[in-house]
């Protein structure tokens, strides 16, 4: 009589990786980098970009504004991720 087939084994545990969280309480490092961007088309008229005048600049207001590289970058830009840009936020863009 023929022996029964093996039965399959689990797959291995995945290898640890740096992306596990920090124990609580453990120190904590930040570091803070200059945005890698690829464009030089940094020439921003802000009254133009806040059509409704409220300080900030949303999303759909740069779209309409048709600076596409903002819009490319808006993500980057918007720091608090908060879905509109500030002027202090577009002083880190426009250095």
């Amino acid at each position: 009589m023929p022996a029964p087939p093996e039965a399959p084994q689990p797959p291995p545990p995945p290898p640890p990786t740096d992306a596990m969280p920090p124990p609580a309480g453990a120190p904590v490092t930040v570091r803070e980098h200059a945005p890698d961007s690829v464009s030089s088309n940094y020439k921003v008229d802000w009254s133009a970009l806040d059509k409704n005048g409220d300080g900030n600049v949303s999303r759909a207001e740069v779209r309409a504004s048709g600076n596409d590289d903002l819009a490319r970058e808006f993500h980057v830009v918007d720091a608090n991720h908060n879905g509109r840009l500030s002027k202090e936020e577009m002083k880190g863009w426009l250095r």
